[in-house]
């Protein structure tokens, strides 16, 4: 779907910072936010909203070009929990043509968001994870 309504909506909330996941996946776009903040992140895997048989596609090896590179971009940036492996990675490093939008939402604010993206039609909207203070590395998926 197009990110008209989640900018609608984002906008509505006074959300300051966002990015669209393109062709850097979502730990290319969400390390470049990071780096730019002087923040850190945490991503909880199992809270990302996966399309149908994504898994099964990197299971079998299938995945974009940009991945290499993309893993490049943000090595040492990122740790990841033991349970996730090379299949989990590579959907996090994997380019979209439009993946969504990647929003930073205060904590109090996060709630309403979602709701309001919910009830504007924008159903796979999900809190994913949480800004920390920076660290090394950058960020940690879970």
């Amino acid at each position: 779907t197009l990110n008209k309504t989640a900018a609608e909506v984002m906008n509505r909330h006074g959300v300051r910072a966002c990015t669209d996941i393109t062709g850097f996946g979502l730990l290319g776009h969400l390390c470049r936010m990071m780096m730019e903040s002087a923040s850190g992140a945490e991503i909880d895997f199992d809270s990302l909203p996966l399309l149908p048989d994504v898994a099964d596609y990197a299971k079998a090896g299938i995945y974009s070009g940009a991945n290499e590179r993309n893993a490049s971009f943000v090595a040492g940036e990122v740790a990841f929990a033991k349970h996730l492996g090379p299949e989990q990675q590579a959907i996090l490093y994997d380019a979209q043509t439009s993946g969504g939008l990647l929003m930073a939402v205060p904590a109090d604010r996060a709630t309403a968001v979602l709701s309001d993206l919910h009830a504007s039609g924008v159903a796979a909207a999900r809190a994913i994870g949480r800004i920390t203070a920076a660290g090394s590395p950058r960020i940690r998926v879970r």
